[in-house]
């Protein structure tokens, strides 16, 4: 709740207004709010090769958290990786699933 009240501070929303905010705004609440913690487990990063941060920034970041990241870079960007090429990304989803399942 802290997090939350000091997050809309620099937002200039006020607290009460929250539930009228746009969906990006609570996009961003969440994204700024979500504080990762470490992992075990292997991890696959999906990584979309139209994003300004490379893959490889992004993965040393995460290990950081998680010692076994396997890097799988999506030919998208973030944004179509959501919309127009859905599929790519699901198909992705469906491999790195099918092979965690088969390794336990």
């Amino acid at each position: 709740p802290g997090e939350v009240k000091r997050l809309m501070s620099r937002t200039q929303v006020p607290l009460a207004d929250l539930p009228h905010v746009d969906l990006r705004a609570h996009y961003l609440l969440a994204e700024y709010a979500y504080m990762p913690q470490p992992y075990s487990g292997p991890v696959v990063l999906l990584w979309p090769e139209g994003e300004s941060e490379t893959a490889e920034q992004a993965a040393r970041w995460w290990r950081q958290l998680v010692p076994d990241v396997e890097l799988r870079m999506l030919p998208s960007t973030h944004f179509a990786c959501l919309t127009a090429d859905v599929k790519l990304l699901a198909g992705e989803l469906a491999g790195a699933l099918r092979a965690a399942s088969g390794s336990r």
